[in-house]
C-alpha cells in the first residue's frame, strides 16, 4: 500500500538497528561467518525489505503475519514472520486501542504452530488471485465477458 513520508524518529531507528542485528544473526547461523563477508546478510531479510517494515510499521500496518506478507510480499514470512513481528512489536508497541481489534499470536509455549504453513500458503494464494482483473465488457459493462 502507499505510505505517506515521515521522518523517522528515535525508535524507526532502534528498530533498523534491531532488524540489522537479527538478520545477520541468522545469517551467520544459516551460513557461517566466513559466507556472510563474502555474501552478505541480505538473503534473509534484504534492506529495502527492512525500510518498508520500518515505514510500515509507522504507520500501524503491521499487526499479524498476514498483515507482514500483505505489506511486504516477502518470501522470508513463513520462516522468520514471528520473530520480526515480535522485534517489532517490542520495539514500537501498538496503541493500546488498537490491541483489541487485533489477532494475537499464540504464545511461544503453546505446541500449537502459531502460523502454520498452510494457512499462509491460502493468504499468498488469496492475496496474488485476488489482483487479477476481470474483463468488463465496454457495451454492457457486465464482468467476465468483452464486446468482440
Amino acid at each position: 500500500s502507499h505510505l505517506s513520508k515521515y521522518t523517522m524518529d528515535e525508535r524507526e531507528l532502534v528498530l533498523c538497528d534491531a532488524l540489522e542485528d537479527w538478520r545477520e544473526a541468522k545469517a551467520v547461523a544459516k551460513l557461517g561467518s566466513t559466507h556472510i563477508m563474502d555474501f552478505g546478510a541480505g538473503f534473509i531479510l534484504p534492506s529495502l525489505m527492512i525500510d518498508h517494515i520500518i515505514n510500515s510499521t509507522h504507520h500501524f500496518k503491521l499487526w499479524t503475519i498476514e498483515d507482514l506478507w500483505k505489506e511486504t510480499h516477502w518470501l522470508g514470512v513463513g520462516l522468520y514472520g514471528t520473530e520480526v513481528l515480535a522485534i517489532i512489536h517490542h520495539i514500537i508497541p501498538q496503541p493500546s486501542d488498537m490491541l483489541a481489534l487485533v489477532r494475537m499470536p499464540v504464545p511461544a509455549h503453546s505446541t500449537l504452530q502459531p502460523y502454520p504453513q498452510v494457512q499462509l500458503a491460502a493468504v499468498v494464494a488469496s492475496t496474488l488471485t485476488s489482483k487479477a482483473r476481470k474483463n468488463r465488457c465496454s457495451a454492457c459493462s457486465l464482468s467476465g465477458h468483452n464486446c468482440k
